[in-house]
C-alpha cells in the first residue's frame, strides 16, 4: 500500500518471518511505481548529468528529495562533499593515452577534449549521498552498496567529449539509481537487525573520483570495519536476445575476482549465498559470476582493504549496450523496463534477506 510519502508497510510485513513472506514484501513495490522512478530521475536532470551542468546538481536533489519524500525517514541521509584531485585525473587520462596499442591511439581525441574539460571545471565540487540505517540486533555489521549518478557523452564520429550534447544516461547509471532509490523505499519500511549503507557517487564517469574519494575516507584507514560486503551496480537496464549467446532474456553478471586472488573464495561464497537467496522472488534474471576485473576498475577498490567487492551488470560480455553508452542515445525507452525491475527485486532480496538475518550466513 502507499501512504503520503510512499511504501507503507502493516506492522506484520516489517518483520518478514520467512523469504517467501519477504519475496511479497518487496513485490509491494511494484513495477509502475518502479518505473515512474526511473523515468522521474531521468527527467528531473534532463538535458545532462555531466558535471558543471544543471542537470547533475538537479540529479543530486532528486535523490536526496527522493529519499526525505519517499520513505519515512527511520534511516538518514547526508551530503559528502569533496574537492576533486583535479591535477591526477587529468595525469591519470594522460597516463592512460600512453599506454594504449597505436590502434587504440584514436583516443587521443578524447584525451585532449577531456583534459580541456578537467581544466575548466577545476574548483567545482563533488558531492556523494549517502543513505544509511542502522540494525537493531547487529548494528556493527553492515553491507554496502554504490552507483554512480553523473553521465558522460562521447562523441561515436570525432570520439571526443560533447559536454553541450544531451545525456540522458538511461542505462548508465539511472538503472541502478532507480534500483537503490527503489530499495531505500523498502528498507526504510522494514525492521532490520545488521545495518546497511548506500552511496550515490558523483564524478562517477569522471575518473570514478567520488568513489575513491569515498573509500579514502571512510574505508581505507579504518581497519577494524565490519562490512560484510561491496555490492557496485552499473548499468542493469539492457537486456536482449540478439548477441546473447544463450539467445534469452534475463542473463546477468556478476563480477568477482579470479581464483589468484586473496578476497576470491569469500567473494564467490557470498555470491552464491546472496544468489541462494532470490530463489524465493524471481526467476526472470539470472546472474553468473565472471572471474576478472570489471570495465571500471575502481568499482572494486574496496578490495584493497580486504572488502569482498562484487559488481551487478548486465552481460558485458555477450549482449553489451556498447553503441548507447556514453551517448546521446541512452533513452529509456531502449531499456529492458521488465528485466530491470526484476533486477530491482533480485538485489534488493539478496540484501534484505542479509540485513533481517533470515539466512544463517
Amino acid at each position: 500500500m502507499t501512504s503520503s510519502y510512499g511504501l507503507s508497510l502493516r506492522d506484520y510485513d516489517k518483520k518478514p518471518k520467512s523469504p517467501y513472506h519477504l519475496a511479497r514484501v518487496i513485490s509491494k513495490y511494484k513495477k509502475d511505481e518502479f518505473h515512474k522512478t526511473f523515468l522521474n530521475f531521468i527527467k528531473a536532470s534532463r538535458p545532462s548529468r555531466l558535471i558543471t551542468t544543471p542537470g547533475h546538481t538537479a540529479a543530486r536533489e532528486f535523490i536526496i528529495n527522493h529519499i526525505n519524500t519517499a520513505t519515512n525517514k527511520s534511516g538518514s541521509v547526508f551530503v559528502d562533499s569533496f574537492v576533486p584531485d583535479y591535477d591526477k585525473l587529468i595525469l591519470k587520462y594522460q597516463d592512460d593515452l600512453k599506454t594504449m596499442s597505436s590502434e587504440f591511439k584514436k583516443g587521443k581525441k578524447f584525451t585532449e577534449s577531456m583534459v580541456k574539460f578537467l581544466k575548466s571545471a577545476k574548483g567545482i565540487k563533488g558531492h556523494n549521498v549517502i543513505w544509511e540505517k542502522a540494525g537493531k540486533s547487529k548494528p556493527e555489521e553492515y553491507i554496502l552498496l554504490g552507483a554512480n549518478y553523473d553521465t558522460l557523452n562521447i562523441d561515436k564520429k570525432t570520439l571526443e567529449l560533447a559536454p553541450n550534447s544531451n545525456q540522458p544516461g538511461a542505462d548508465n547509471n539511472a538503472s541502478a539509481v532507480s534500483i537503490l532509490l527503489s530499495m531505500i523505499e523498502v528498507l526504510s519500511e522494514l525492521e532490520l537487525k545488521r545495518s546497511v549503507r548506500i552511496v550515490f557517487y558523483d564524478f562517477g564517469e569522471i575518473g570514478q573520483a567520488g568513489l575513491e574519494n569515498y573509500y579514502s575516507k571512510y574505508i581505507k584507514d579504518d581497519k577494524d570495519n565490519n562490512i560484510y560486503a561491496y555490492l557496485h551496480l552499473k548499468m542493469l537496464g539492457y537486456d536482449s536476445k540478439i548477441n546473447d549467446k544463450e539467445k534469452r532474456y534475463g542473463n546477468m553478471l556478476t563480477y568477482i575476482s579470479k581464483k589468484d586472488q586473496p578476497n576470491f573464495e569469500k567473494e564467490k561464497s557470498i555470491f552464491e549465498t546472496l544468489d541462494d537467496q532470490t530463489r524465493f522472488i524471481s526467476k526472470s534474471v539470472r546472474f553468473k559470476t565472471v572471474e576478472g576485473e570489471y570495465l571500471y576498475e575502481k568499482s572494486t577498490l574496496f578490495r584493497e582493504s580486504g572488502i569482498p567487492s562484487l559488481v551487478y551488470t548486465q552481460n558485458v560480455l555477450n549482449d553489451f549496450n556498447d553503441k548507447r553508452i556514453n551517448s546521446s542515445m541512452d533513452f529509456a525507452e531502449t531499456l529492458n523496463i521488465k528485466t530491470l525491475y526484476s533486477n530491482y527485486k533480485y538485489v534488493t532480496s539478496a540484501v534484505s534477506h542479509w540485513l533481517l538475518m533470515l539466512s544463517k550466513k
